[in-house]
């Protein structure tokens, strides 16, 4: 793998089960099926990859970055508080969740299986501590 980054036209080729557009030749004969693909609707959460380095991050593990497009009129933000336009902590966890589905389907993880599905490590807590803005 290479340094890259992803424009929304090639997300929404993810969204559409196909990462040979976004990924490029190596995944040409591959399909995500529904469960695995970036959610679209409502579920938006990313717009762009600006950046994904194989061997970045301090441990040399990899690292991305993504970025959301907010406008004032969004459902989350019209709905969550009123009064206090705030993006909920837990959707930010959901971008968060998004840019690293990206990440591991770069990586080769994608099975043409319905029954697959990304989620946490049974027994496992994960840790979610919304502060405030």
């Amino acid at each position: 793998m290479a340094a890259e980054s992803y424009d929304e036209a090639a997300l929404d080729q993810l969204r559409a089960g196909n990462p040979a557009a976004c990924f490029g030749s190596p995944f040409a004969d591959v399909r995500i099926p529904e469960p695995l693909r970036l959610p679209g609707g409502r579920m938006r959460l990313i717009n762009r990859v600006v950046s994904l380095e194989p061997q970045g991050g301090r441990f040399g593990l990899g690292r991305i970055r993504a970025e959301a497009d907010i406008h004032p009129n969004d459902w989350f933000l019209t709905c969550h508080f009123v009064d206090d336009m705030v993006m909920p902590g837990t959707l930010m966890y959901e971008c968060c969740a998004h840019t690293l589905r990206v990440m591991v389907q770069r990586m080769g993880w994608i099975l043409d299986r319905p029954d697959v599905r990304y989620e946490p490590v049974p027994d496992v807590a994960a840790i979610l501590k919304c502060r405030g803005r």
